[in-house]
């Protein structure tokens, strides 16, 4: 009888740590119609993007609709346990190992165009970029997208934010403004 409740017991306390582990604490807010996922680092279909912690995203309600002003609009943030040290070159490298993977995952295909991408930094850990990749989610045709990436120290929980945020919109249109909607949960400096 002991060793069944001690055996219970023990079952119990690793089942909350592995639910605990398997669903990270977010990090972004966005009003219900945002639909949210999270994924932990490495990301299955990006490998070569080596870090630890895990992707908080959320979706703008048109990113599946072709037809809707806010289509293939969303944001994502890598909430991650050791400084990430972002450059251009690497913000590169890791938006094509991305979207190269991401594509190729959903497709199903090998034979997907290469994934291009450039980014140039601003002012305050801010960088402005672009990606051509290819929609395997919905037109299944080539897609290119402006982003904005910010990065930021997280000081009382020693965590780093990388945020990104992507729209087919240019970066002038109005429609960057609906990211607002979504704020980060964690009080981190610039």
């Amino acid at each position: 009888m002991k060793k069944s409740l001690l055996l219970i017991a023990l079952l119990f306390i690793v089942g909350l740590a592995y639910s605990q582990e398997s669903k990270p604490e977010t990090v972004l807010s966005a009003p219900d119609t945002w639909g949210p996922e999270i994924f932990s680092f490495p990301l299955d279909f990006a490998p070569s993007i080596n870090y630890q912690g895990f992707e908080d995203i959320r979706f703008a309600p048109g990113w599946s609709d072709t037809t809707a002003n806010d289509y293939f609009t969303y944001t994502f943030v890598w909430y991650l346990d050791n400084d990430p040290k972002i450059t251009t070159n690497k913000l590169t490298d890791h938006v094509k190992a991305y979207f190269g993977g991401l594509m190729t995952a959903v497709s199903e295909r090998d034979d997907l165009p290469a994934v291009t991408a450039s980014f140039a930094k601003q002012a305050n850990g801010t960088y402005t970029g672009s990606v051509n990749t290819y929609d395997a989610f919905f037109k299944k045709k080539a897609l290119a997208l402006n982003i904005i990436t910010e990065t930021s120290h997280c000081i009382k929980s020693g965590k780093y934010v990388v945020w990104f945020k992507l729209s087919p919109k240019d970066l002038k249109a109005p429609l960057w403004k609906t990211f607002e909607a979504v704020k980060l949960k964690v009080d981190c400096d610039k």
